[in-house]
């Protein structure tokens, strides 16, 4: 099963923070996204766009795939940009639920 067709584990479960090593080793099956190491650690990924409202409608996407995975980002939008930002509140830092989504981010963006 693909990591992106998981989903993830839901809130009241117990949830692990990855290590640092974990989070590097994981930061490398999603290209584009940038790993920061202020407290909490998070990762995260600029997306651009030919309009504001395809950038709406991609924004619309992940609300779906954030509901259907009981895991949510934290979405700044821009004109024709977005960027979206993952951790795990209830680690204070990230896990794999936060690779697990932004993989499937990745892939309704197209790659």
């Amino acid at each position: 099963m693909e990591v992106a067709d998981r989903n993830c584990v839901n809130c009241e479960e117990e949830i692990k923070p990855l290590t640092s090593i974990e989070e590097e080793q994981s930061l490398l099956n999603i290209p584009g996204w940038e790993l920061h190491h202020e407290t909490p650690h998070k990762i995260s990924r600029r997306y651009s766009f030919k309009s504001y409202m395809e950038m709406i409608g991609f924004v619309n996407k992940i609300a779906d795939a954030a509901e259907k995975k009981e895991h949510h980002p934290d979405l700044h939008l821009y004109y024709k940009a977005l960027q979206v930002e993952l951790s795990t509140h209830k680690v204070k830092g990230l896990s794999s639920k936060d690779f697990e989504l932004a993989k499937n981010i990745n892939e309704l963006y197209g790659g």
